[in-house]
């Protein structure tokens, strides 16, 4: 995928955070991950809790690092499953995260 497509993509994901708590000032690609857009997102105002960054996972329907590869965004819907259910069992050893997981499918 070209950078050009790249940079549309992560200027979609801002226009698209915009109307939620989560509108980001910035976005920074992070490294890591294949099949998803990972991104740091410094947040215009911090979440009721006081966080001012979170990381925004974003999908399209294909690999991110094999445009060619189509892949189903039926995908991102398992994984929200799967993290609901996971943040029912108690945390051992590491910091709880606070509040929700949250998930906003595009038209």
């Amino acid at each position: 995928m070209d950078a050009a497509t790249r940079d549309e993509i992560q200027s979609k994901v801002l226009t698209d955070l915009e109307q939620t708590p989560f509108a980001a000032s910035s976005l920074k690609v992070l490294s890591g991950g294949t099949a998803n857009f990972i991104y740091h997102a410094n947040l215009k105002k911090p979440l009721s809790d006081g966080t001012r960054d979170v990381l925004v996972k974003h999908s399209e329907g294909y690999i991110a690092n094999s445009p060619a590869f189509n892949l189903t965004l039926f995908r991102c819907r398992i994984e929200e499953e799967c993290l609901r259910a996971l943040s029912d069992f108690p945390v051992e050893g590491k910091a709880e995260l606070p509040g929700d997981i949250n998930f906003t499918q595009g038209p």
